[in-house]
């Protein structure tokens, strides 16, 4: 892992040139000396402020990991997350180190299909109710296992958490990484695997909503041997959950949305019809009055995503919330020792 910046210098003598690595120290060595890896790093951020495009480009790596040990695909995921070069990077891997920091939207499985020459992607993988990063791991293979504790993770409930916490902390807190990765199941999870999370990564904490669900949760992590400075709560009234953190009206339009184009009609709510506490209870009670199914939680949370992350770039976070939640995230990095 690199512990110091280090600067690229060029040197020319007659027809020769030389690319040079320089640290803090100056002392300079030959970038034909340094790893494989380095060499790599040098020569893409090159290709990147070469180019001279009229927008950003979109780039395309395969195998992000090679030549990299696990520290440095930490460090690589990292510069993936802060830099202002690309527009998107997309690359593929077969190593748990070079996951990215956002889980829920940042991943997909490509699978082959039997004796065909043609695979799947899956847009979703968390479908066992083991916690933490498990069904990840298990679905690039178990091997991958042994490499899991490279950073640290906040464990939350449920899926929703894990797609919306990541894009709503960079919002109120003006980051573009926030230093650690987030992951479902403390809501299914039985109390018997609650301390085997501990194992899951370097540091963890743990965060659960303000319900009754979310007290039970505390109480269970504290038996478990969780120490009570790395568990934290929603802040706000009692009874709240982390959709009711969201601005209603696009919760409510995320809602309406899911409803006409996955269910097929053209019943919708109202304002009226959405409390300020715990909105997804109502949301059910509201679609049984009505004779129609509910929208899943996973859905409303993907296109609100599209809202904060496609054209619109929406803020997702309801105004009153924007300061509690920086708070919340501050609380969290510091106890992840960030």
């Amino acid at each position: 892992m690199l512990k110091q910046p280090l600067k690229v210098s060029l040197y020319t003598n007659a027809t020769v040139l030389s690319v040079l690595i320089e640290d803090e120290q100056l002392d300079c060595t030959n970038l034909e000396d340094r790893s494989d890896g380095l060499r790599q790093f040098v020569a893409l951020i090159n290709f990147l402020e070469a180019e001279q495009v009229d927008r950003q480009p979109i780039l395309l790596i395969d195998e992000a990991e090679i030549h990299l040990h696990y520290d440095a695909q930490a460090d690589l995921m990292n510069m993936f997350a802060k830099q202002q070069l690309a527009s998107k990077i997309i690359y593929t891997t077969h190593s748990a180190g070079c996951l990215p920091e956002d889980l829920g939207t940042g991943v997909r499985f490509v699978s082959p299909l039997k004796n065909e020459e043609k695979s799947t992607i899956e847009n979703w993988f968390w479908t066992k109710n083991r916690p933490g990063f498990s069904p990840l791991l298990f679905g690039m293979g178990a091997s991958n296992l042994a490499f899991v504790r490279i950073r640290k993770a906040v464990f939350v409930e449920g899926a929703t958490d894990m797609l919306l916490l990541p894009t709503m902390f960079r919002q109120v807190t003006g980051r573009s990484y926030l230093g650690f990765q987030i992951a479902p199941g403390l809501s299914t999870a039985a109390k018997s695997d609650l301390s085997l999370l501990e194992n899951e990564a370097p540091v963890v904490a743990f965060l659960v909503d303000n319900d009754d669900a979310g007290e039970k949760l505390i109480k269970d992590l504290k038996s478990a041997g969780i120490d009570e400075t790395r568990v934290f709560q929603l802040p706000g009234e009692d009874g709240l959950v982390l959709e009711d953190c969201v601005c209603k009206e696009l919760y409510l339009e995320a809602i309406n949305t899911v409803l006409q184009v996955r269910q097929q009609t053209q019943i919708t709510m109202s304002l009226e019809d959405l409390p300020n506490i715990n909105r997804p209870e109502a949301v059910e009670k509201w679609c049984a009055e009505k004779a129609i199914e509910p929208p899943v939680k996973r859905d409303i949370a993907y296109h609100l995503l599209d809202f904060a992350t496609g054209n619109r770039q929406e803020s997702l976070v309801q105004s009153d919330f924007k300061e509690l939640l920086k708070e919340l995230y501050e609380s969290i990095a510091k106890s992840l020792n960030l």
